[in-house]
């Protein structure tokens, strides 16, 4: 990973993301990295242990006082363009598929979740547990672009926050002509309606509680399962 960041513009995403307005006197860009890397694969980790290792790869000291000051939001934005440069050097480049010829941009989307520690469970809760004590999850949605290759957009939140509740996400960014692609936990009418009301398209396995009907009003029987209470 340390070999992937080498070949990033790292300093330049630094400045882009405004985590660095200039080039910083006593903090290496380079060691705020290796030891957040580091303390990612760490059972336990703390500010003053990463602190500690900061100021011993950088050879200078920095408090975790200083380290606390700098994880903000435009640390997070930092981190975020990074992961999306590596991801996006990994995907090579593909030529255009004919099924998406008459498509601007085609977005796949998903969620994965991690448990973090229930320290965190304020701020990121998770479902409860046997022991009735707070539990703490992350729930990261990732949007891929798929005829550039690249990762579009990460956006993190609590484990409890449901793909239904972030189905709505993508009308922030849709446009005419694009096409979305999302499982079945994304599936919402009023979502599809708003994606087809904005001149967009998607693909979604179909909710048994949602049925389809032609221009005449007749019911269109895809999966062989009954009319439901709902038309679409």
């Amino acid at each position: 990973m340390l070999q992937a960041l080498d070949a990033l513009p790292v300093h330049q995403l630094a400045r882009q993301s405004g985590f660095f307005r200039r080039r910083p006197r006593k903090l290496s860009l380079e060691a705020f990295l290796h030891t957040a890397l580091l303390g990612v694969a760490q059972p336990t980790w703390s500010l003053r242990n990463w602190a500690a290792c900061l100021s011993a790869l950088q050879q200078q000291l920095f408090s975790k006082q200083a380290l606390h000051k700098r994880c903000q939001s435009r640390a997070v934005d930092f981190l975020q363009a990074l992961i999306a440069g590596h991801l996006g050097r990994v995907c090579s480049r593909a030529a255009r598929p004919a099924v998406f010829a008459n498509f601007a941009r085609v977005f796949l989307q998903d969620s994965t979740t991690l448990s973090l520690h229930r320290s965190l469970a304020a701020h990121f809760p998770a479902s409860g547990n046997q022991s009735h004590q707070p539990s703490a999850g992350l729930k990261i949605q990732a949007v891929f672009e798929l005829l550039t290759q690249r990762w579009f957009a990460f956006h993190l939140g609590p484990f409890t926050r449901t793909d239904q509740q972030a189905a709505a996400d993508c009308l922030d960014w849709i446009k005419p002509g694009d096409l979305l692609l999302r499982d079945l936990g994304y599936a919402l009418l009023p979502i599809w309606q708003e994606l087809l009301h904005r001149g967009a398209y998607f693909v979604s396995r179909l909710r048994r509680d949602i049925a389809i009907f032609d221009k005449n009003g007749q019911a269109l029987d895809l999966i062989g399962s009954a009319p439901s209470r709902f038309a679409f």
